[in-house]
């Protein structure tokens, strides 16, 4: 108990330190923190004194928990330098702005549409295949166009880009939140307040911040629950549902895995590695740059098969050997997978991650219109790459280099004075 103890002084004394200093609300290392307590320690605490693993078990993940953050927060204090030299302070120019963000929401509008038409038993599954995976990832331009056009509304106040930023408002926003997309959600958040500081130097205070996050997270407690309910009867119903299932009002009776499934997932990965070390070097992430940008109905199945390795599954197997059924939808977490790749080393791609977000960020409060962009969306991809896995942050890289890099480069940027780079509170 001594190391989840241990966990969570790291986690609250990261979050304490960012929330006081001049990064807050954007700070990776604290949006990571705060994550961590969310999502895993309460499992770290339950499945301890329930017994259902051995508390050394629990003790020994949790403290991979502390050194991811522990990295993620060095990493966020040595921004990297290869990025910081490629960032070009200034604003990008409005019109190329204009013509961009208007073929990105066309383009993916009309894809966003096609996934509709796809087969919703398809849908449903946790890994896509087949058409869908196509048109998700030709989706894509429409929600990187967002904070394109809120951040060029509030800064130039035309109507143009509020039409423009208001299709996708309209068109995603709404199904993220009742489907409870918890990632999405945080987005948007993040951006709004972004926002708000650029427009009228608003900066929401912390407790209010704190309360925000405090409701988020009894809000997706048990996000399977949300989304079952949120589906037959709506996000109302599916909030007032999960908060009664959280102050104990439903008595609703699950087994102590299903209550954390992700917390399961990681520790019972985490431990049958201890266990068999037998790690895969970083290939998982090679089949699933393949699974995800090779289109098998163009290059043949069989090619795409034969591009990618045959690794063992080590979350089936290791819930296997324990006899755990295995909770649909329940995320990896990128701790597993980082654990899988490269055991404790796994840490230093959370390090690596809050490096180049630091790099971006800097470049933000520089007055770079372009890291603004790149900032506000990769910024929860690196969170989604320790909820779910550090793929997300990998393909979130890239799919800003595809669609919005060779734009902003080929963009002739207006320098900015210094008096109008973007600060933050607690800035001087």
């Amino acid at each position: 108990m001594i190391l989840i103890y241990l966990h969570v002084f790291v986690c609250c004394g990261i979050i304490l330190k960012e929330l006081l200093g001049r990064n807050y609300p954007f700070s990776y290392p604290l949006i990571l923190a705060a994550a961590q307590l969310y999502f895993l320690t309460p499992g770290f605490f339950a499945l301890s004194t329930s017994g259902f693993f051995d508390a050394y078990e629990v003790g020994w993940a949790a403290s991979y928990g502390s050194l991811a953050s522990i990295a993620a927060y060095v990493g966020w204090q040595y921004p990297s330098e290869a990025i910081m030299a490629r960032i070009r302070p200034g604003r990008v120019e409005r019109d190329r702005a204009k013509i961009w963000a208007t073929g990105a929401i066309v383009f993916g509008s009309f894809f966003t549409l096609m996934i509709q038409t796809v087969d919703k038993t398809l849908l449903e599954h946790s890994q896509w295949s087949g058409p869908q995976t196509i048109y998700y990832f030709l989706a894509t331009p429409l929600w990187l166009a967002m904070p394109v056009c809120a951040v060029l509304f509030v800064r130039t106040r035309k109507i143009t880009f509020l039409l423009l930023l208001a299709i996708p408002l309209l068109m995603v926003v709404p199904g993220k939140f009742a489907s409870g997309r918890r990632d999405e959600i945080v987005e948007v958040g993040l951006l709004a307040i972004l926002c708000l500081r650029i427009a009228f130097g608003y900066m929401p205070s912390r407790l209010v911040f704190m309360a925000g996050g405090a409701f988020l997270a009894v809000l997706f407690s048990n996000i399977g629950s949300y989304r079952g309910t949120s589906k037959e009867s709506g996000a109302i119903e599916a909030t007032k549902s999960v908060i009664n299932d959280f102050i104990g009002k439903n008595k609703v009776i699950r087994k102590v895995e299903w209550d954390y499934p992700e917390a399961v997932n990681y520790i019972t990965t985490f431990n049958y590695r201890m266990d068999n070390f037998n790690v895969n070097l970083g290939v998982y992430y090679w089949n699933r740059l393949v699974f995800n940008y090779v289109p098998g109905q163009i290059v043949g199945f069989g090619t795409k098969e034969a591009m990618q390795f045959d690794l063992e599954k080590s979350l089936e197997v290791a819930l296997g050997k324990r006899n755990i059924e295995q909770v649909p939808g329940a995320t990896n977490t990128g701790l597993m997978d980082t654990f899988d790749a490269f055991s404790w080393a796994g840490v230093l791609l959370f390090g690596f991650t809050g490096s180049f977000l630091s790099a971006l960020f800097k470049g933000m409060l520089r007055g770079s219109e372009s890291a603004t962009f790149c900032y506000c969306y990769l910024l929860v991809m690196g969170a989604v790459g320790f909820t779910h896995e550090m793929t997300y942050m990998l393909t979130g890289v890239i799919n800003v280099f595809i669609f919005q890099y060779v734009w902003q480069r080929t963009s002739k940027v207006k320098k900015l004075p210094h008096s109008v780079s973007l600060r933050l509170s607690g800035q001087s």
